[in-house]
Parts: C-alpha cells; structure tokens; sequence
C-alpha cells in the first residue's frame, strides 16, 4: 500500500497588505506557492520547486508583492553554485532575483521595506537581474517576529496536516476552528511564470 506523503503549510504574512504566502510542502522535496487573499479568502494555487528549501529564511515584502526564499539544488559547477537565495513574484518561484551562495553557512534572508532586502552572506551578485526597484541592503540581524513592525497576521490560524483552519474564541474561551481550504489533495504539475520569458535563469 502506497504511503500517503505528509503535508506541512508554511506560513508568511505580509506587513503592510491582506496577503499570505502558503509553501505547502510534501513530499519532502516537493514545494508548492500559493497566494491566499486574507481579505477574500481567495487562493492562487502557483508553481511547485523540487529542491530543498529553508523555510526558516523565507520572507514576504511588506506589500506582498515579493518572495525571498533560500534554496539548494546541489548542482555546485552551476551558474547558481549549487545554493542560492531568490526573490520572486507571488506565487511563482521563477526568479526575479537570483544571488549564488555556494554553501549553507549563509543565504536567505529578510525584507527591511517593500523595497530594500538583506541577505546573510556577503560577495553576492544577482545573475538575473530582473528585480527592478529592489535594492540589496547591508546585512544585519533580523528583529525577532514579535517586535514593532514585524508581519502577524490580523485574524487567528492554525494548520494541521495540510489544512489550514481560522480560529475563533469562544465565549466559554474555549476555541473554534474552521476550515478555510485542504491542501492535502494536490500533485506536482508544471506551471509557468507569467512573468517568465524563458530567457534567464530559473529557480
């Protein structure tokens, strides 16, 4: 009998606008980006990656306009050296934005404004070139998530398994949950880029 592959839901709240990045990840190597509209609750299911990515050095610009994601596809004689940090549009993975890192120690990073992004790692060149009005800014370290300015969410959620619920106290102040969508019945299908003229390099 065939295992059924674990799910798990990653997600990145915008600071500044109703919009959530879901990487919705399962099996293991198999990442898929979805836009959700907090505001409409509406889903654009985008495009899928099959390298390993570090969730936790993910991040979403303010404006939701903007993904910054840390990969590794292992192909080390590569332009992209094996491992490299991307910004892109949501909620695709097609690089706007594409700075080889070579190595694990560093990469990935954060958005300092919906316009500037900081990268952990330093020598690095985009070799895209498509990022128009984003700026590289000096690294520093992160605020930790619960300081002033930081992106939360302005309604409750929890994911269980590949689904993601909202969260309503109750005047018990026990908890209710509700379904908003499952992710769980989904497989890998190409989808291309909008965005994407198949002339630069790729993610």
């Amino acid at each position: 009998m065939a295992q059924v592959p674990q799910v798990r839901l990653h997600l990145y709240h915008a600071a500044e606008a109703p919009l959530t990045v879901i990487l919705r990840q399962g099996p293991t190597r198999q990442t898929r980006m979805i836009l959700w509209d907090r505001s409409t609750d509406s889903f654009t299911d985008g495009q899928w990656l099959k390298h390993k990515i570090y969730y936790e050095r993910c991040d979403l610009s303010p404006d939701g306009q903007h993904f910054l994601y840390f990969t590794l596809d292992g192909q080390w004689a590569g332009e992209a050296a094996g491992s490299y940090t991307v910004i892109s549009r949501p909620p695709y993975f097609t690089a706007l934005a594409l700075y080889p890192q070579g190595d694990t120690w560093g990469g990935g990073g954060y958005f300092t404004s919906a316009s500037t992004f900081a990268i952990r790692g330093g020598g690095l060149r985009d070799i895209v070139g498509r990022a128009a009005g984003l700026r590289l800014e000096p690294w520093t370290e992160p605020p930790p998530p619960d300081a002033p300015g930081r992106p939360l969410a302005d309604r409750q959620f929890a994911t269980e398994a590949g689904r993601l619920f909202e969260v309503f106290r109750q005047a018990d102040d026990g908890w209710r949950r509700v379904l908003l969508r499952d992710f769980t019945d989904m497989r890998f299908e190409e989808v291309r880029a909008p965005y994407d003229d198949r002339a630069a390099p790729r993610a």
